[in-house]
């Protein structure tokens, strides 16, 4: 009896011990799988956050490309906008230019003009003056020549010819 008593005990603490161990195995599996679920989920919550961050980082990465499309697309504008200045400031040089020149050329005609005609007008008051001169000599040759006949000796009175003297 003592000995069925200590197989009764001995069978009894090994089912308490199964029972133990298979509680145990069964609480470890229930950690494992908490642990592995745990795992699993920060896992899953790791790759949202990382394919969240791609996400996010393609979206700046393209808000950023299209910032610079749109910088560039201003510059050129600007530089579009410089160059067609600088062409119309050119024109309008170059068009004052014309005409200053314009007016130069026709102020140097206007004054050749004047003194191709100032020149002919002297000529002929040179001309003028020289007849008049001519005209002025001839009047006074022929004053003294009327006076030389009008004093003539040979025309004179004895009395005219004492007065001379």
């Amino acid at each position: 009896q003592e000995q069925a008593q200590r197989l009764d005990d001995q069978e009894r603490m090994r089912a308490e011990t199964f029972a133990r161990m298979k509680a145990k195995s069964s609480q470890n599996q229930q950690m494992y799988l908490a642990a592995t679920a745990e795992k699993t989920a920060k896992e899953k919550e790791d790759e949202a956050k990382a394919l969240a961050y791609q996400h996010d980082k393609v979206r700046r990465d393209m808000e950023a490309l299209e910032q610079e499309k749109r910088n560039r697309a201003l510059e050129k504008e600007r530089l579009r906008q410089a160059l067609a200045e600088q062409v119309a400031d050119k024109q309008r040089r170059e068009e004052e230019e014309a005409q200053a020149k314009s007016e130069f050329v026709e102020l140097y005609r206007a004054q050749a003009e004047q003194a191709i005609k100032d020149d002919k007008d002297a000529q002929r008051r040179a001309r003028q003056r020289a007849i008049e001169h001519r005209l002025q000599l001839q009047k006074q040759i022929e004053e003294k020549q009327q006076r030389e006949d009008e004093t003539s000796t040979s025309v004179m009175t004895d009395a005219e010819k004492l007065l001379n003297k």
